[in-house]
């Protein structure tokens, strides 16, 4: 358990990072999940179509810029 930034508890769960299966938490709003941290679009937009415009059951802040890569040892990334 650790103290947030908004003077609330959290408790991070090892494991859990299928995006479709913490969506789904967020959806239920039983307290099983209350945030997915990123979501990288276009790879993951079935979850925003289900949840963020279909059912409205999760919301978003305003996109930030990035940049998603293929990331692999160094001595393979530069020729």
């Amino acid at each position: 358990m650790i103290n947030g930034p908004l003077n609330t508890e959290a408790v991070i769960i090892s494991g859990l990072s299928d995006g479709s299966v913490i969506a789904a938490g967020m959806d239920k709003s039983d307290g099983s999940a209350d945030v997915y941290t990123d979501l990288c679009m276009p790879n993951r937009a079935a979850i925003w179509d289900e949840f963020i415009d279909g059912a409205k059951t999760v919301g978003q802040n305003a996109p930030y810029a990035g940049t998603q890569r293929l990331y692999v040892q160094a001595f393979m990334a530069d020729p």
